[in-house]
């Protein structure tokens, strides 16, 4: 491109002027569609970004999926709210396509972790646990199977897994593997923590409470394992991701979790 408009500079021969007219376009074409390329890349971060600010304000700035069903749940009433679902399964599905267009989005890392893949697809897939875990049937039971819960439950795993294969090739976890006994335990903690936030909005929870923390943990299983490794990934601790038991760090069951997934991270690491 630098010689274009070089009124002193041209071909004499008729090769030696198709190479420079090839060079040329070849020239413009590269830094067009590299420019092009970068603002595309600037406006995936931009929505990435603004979908994980939304989901950190909806939880009143905690990450926690519980306080953010309660926040779309008031009086246990979901109608109001459902249009919030509906905008975060929409966003998730455009991030997903992002993702999946431009892989190298996913190494815009921000100080804050509301902004990373791991802290979104979390809070989403926590959400949708725990609403299909805790809601029991009758008035409030139509959000369980509501298209958008499942549209968000559909895209937020078909984004991690994605970005598992190709980050992190040779680690899948198509069949999940069985959460440890500490695992589980902090897991039903979790679900148990939850329903009480629910309660102290008027949000109706399942009465047999033992069902609804195995149904929770059989969900949870299905995602944890891909926010844990691509967290350990960009070298985020699991403690600012699930921000919901993290104020348990200091207990022994969660400090035993945590070291599960450090090792995890680094025997695969030292593998490759």
């Amino acid at each position: 491109m630098s010689l274009v408009g070089s009124s002193n500079y041209s071909g004499e021969t008729p090769a030696f002027r198709m190479v420079y007219l090839v060079n040329s376009l070849i020239g413009m074409s590269v830094m067009s569609l590299a420019l092009t390329y970068i603002m595309q890349i600037y406006n995936a971060v931009q929505s990435r970004n603004a979908s994980g600010l939304s989901l950190d304000l909806m939880s009143r700035g905690t990450g926690d999926a519980a306080v953010l069903i309660q926040a779309i749940g008031l009086d246990g009433q979901f109608s109001a709210g459902y249009n919030n679902v509906s905008s975060m399964a929409q966003a998730m599905v455009s991030m997903r396509e992002a993702h999946e267009l431009y892989p190298v989005l996913f190494y815009f890392r921000f100080p804050e972790p509301r902004y990373s893949s791991s802290r979104i697809t979390f809070i989403a897939l926590d959400a949708v646990s725990l609403i299909r875990a805790a809601i029991p049937d009758g008035k409030n039971a139509w959000i369980k199977h509501a298209a958008s819960v499942e549209q968000l439950w559909g895209a937020s795993l078909s984004l991690l897994k994605t970005l598992e294969d190709t980050l992190i090739p040779g680690k899948s976890h198509e069949n999940p593997c069985e959460p440890s006994d500490a695992e589980r335990d902090l897991w039903r903690r979790r679900y148990y923590k939850a329903i009480e936030t629910f309660r102290e909005a008027g949000i109706e929870t399942l009465s047999a409470e033992e069902q609804g923390a195995d149904a929770y943990i059989a969900m949870r299983k299905c995602w944890n394992r891909y926010v844990a490794d691509l967290a350990s990934y960009m070298a985020w601790p699991m403690d600012e991701i699930d921000t919901a038991m993290s104020g348990d760090h200091a207990d022994p069951i969660y400090r035993a979790v945590a070291d599960s997934h450090r090792a995890s991270h680094y025997h695969h690491s030292a593998q490759k």
